[in-house]
């Protein structure tokens, strides 16, 4: 058998260090802002996942012009545009300012481009970022 005794005044610390903590994420959302940047950068290198083929008729005109080179990445700026943003003491935001960021992440059938999500983010950023809120939280408890 294992007895643990917390004395209330030093329960009270803790509670009171782990309010003060809850108050101002931001240390830790820009950790989460670099994940996410991570992540970004990751589909780019990757080409997806699930990211679909370019056309042949697309392939000819990058040809024509004497461009090659991944999916989304001709000149690169699309890729160079994301960022993450600290939105306040308690939000993170990732995107591009561009504005052809949004067909290419949502698809837009009426330009003929198929969604290609560049900004998702999967199981395993999830769980390094809940990872970096629980140490930012817990900090000092």
């Amino acid at each position: 058998m294992i007895k643990a005794t917390i004395k209330a005044g030093e329960l009270r610390k803790m509670f009171n260090r782990l309010g003060g903590n809850s108050r101002d994420l931001r240390p830790a959302l820009v950790q989460i802002g670099g994940v996410l940047e991570r992540a970004s950068e990751t589909a780019f290198e990757r080409e997806g996942p699930g990211w679909k083929s370019l056309k042949p008729a697309t392939l000819k005109a990058r040809a024509r012009k004497g461009k090659t080179g991944k999916k989304l990445q001709v000149d690169g700026f699309l890729a160079g545009s994301v960022s993450a943003q600290i939105l306040g003491p308690r939000s993170v935001a990732i995107g591009s300012n561009l504005v052809y960021a949004a067909p290419h992440q949502f698809g837009s059938p009426k330009q003929g481009i198929p969604a290609r999500e560049y900004l998702k983010v999967g199981e395993a950023e999830m769980r390094l970022s809940i990872l970096i809120m629980s140490r930012h939280l817990l900090r000092g408890v």
